[in-house]
């Protein structure tokens, strides 16, 4: 069988399960299917702040480039003759 769950809703799912009252090999499967989806939310986790990060450089390059190019724009800025 092939479940498919958006990452976003692991944590509802996880809490879900652990409140359903099963018997002693549904309770078995149950606790399998759980440590399945802790260990995918581990990894969202971790690919989520590594784009994070990656995100956060890329805004950090981007405004230094902005702050170099408004001091480049006001040392060239041509002055009026009157």
């Amino acid at each position: 069988m092939r479940i498919e769950i958006e990452n976003g809703k692991l944590v509802t799912v996880i809490n879900f399960m652990y409140e359903l009252k099963l018997t002693r090999t549904h309770s078995r499967f149950r606790w399998h299917f759980i440590n399945l989806m802790n260990e995918s939310l581990k990894v969202v986790e971790e690919d989520r702040k590594e784009l994070l990060k990656d995100t956060l450089i890329k805004m950090k390059r981007v405004k230094r480039l902005s702050k170099m190019v408004n001091m480049t724009l006001k040392i060239w800025t041509p002055c009026r003759m009157i």
